[in-house]
């Protein structure tokens, strides 16, 4: 029975992904290779991608959100899902996605927190990333920017409804810690972006 949902998930994948590979890992690749170029060695990311940002950024040090390299985060219950997130098409509902402790992710004082995917996004995906936007001493001490990765050709098809349509280049969502030496490279190389909370009712 197990083998046969497996099956069927896989089926799901290779349905929404025919063209290219798995998105986690090879958005994760072009990723991880631009955070190794713009970032300071030693700089902590949080991260939900925690498998293929770290292997292709190994001057950088990585907490994993999900907590599949964390113990702390592994030994959390798993949790429902704020209404704020949607329980159809998210990544949230798959097994091993539904673990977050965003109190303990501050505590870390990590210098760049990555909301959703491998290319990080303004909004949640996951528990976590929800309990983030809540925390006051996020918003206080962290703001949104945007840095553009270039692309290589054979990836662009598969990427087409990722990529910036002005410059052909995918863009990283990275929330910088104000003051650490990540905030200074990215106020010289990246776009600041509207906080999702500067909009809130």
């Amino acid at each position: 029975m197990l083998a046969a949902l497996a099956a069927v998930w896989q089926l799901q994948l290779s349905w929404r992904y025919p063209a290219g590979p798995n998105p986690a890992a090879a958005l994760g690749e072009i990723v991880g290779q631009t955070l190794e170029r713009h970032l300071p060695p030693g700089t902590l990311v949080a991260s939900a991608t925690a498998g293929s940002l770290p292997y292709f950024a190994p001057s950088l040090s990585f907490l994993d959100t999900l907590g599949l390299n964390d113990r702390h985060i592994a030994r959390q219950p798993p949790a429902p899902l704020p209404r704020a997130l949607p329980d159809t098409d998210n990544w949230a509902t798959l097994p091993g996605h539904a673990r977050g402790d965003g109190h303990y992710v501050l505590s870390r004082g990590p210098d760049v927190i990555m909301l959703g995917g491998a290319n990080g996004n303004v909004g949640p995906w996951f528990l976590g990333d929800y309990q983030l936007l809540l925390a006051r001493s996020f918003r206080a001490a962290y703001a949104p920017w945007r840095l553009l990765a270039d692309v290589p050709s054979a990836a662009k098809p598969w990427l087409a409804d990722e990529l910036d349509p002005s410059s052909g280049r995918l863009p990283i969502v990275l929330y910088a810690r104000r003051g650490s030496p990540a905030w200074a490279v990215l106020a010289r190389q990246a776009t600041p972006l509207p906080p999702p909370w500067a909009s809130a009712p």
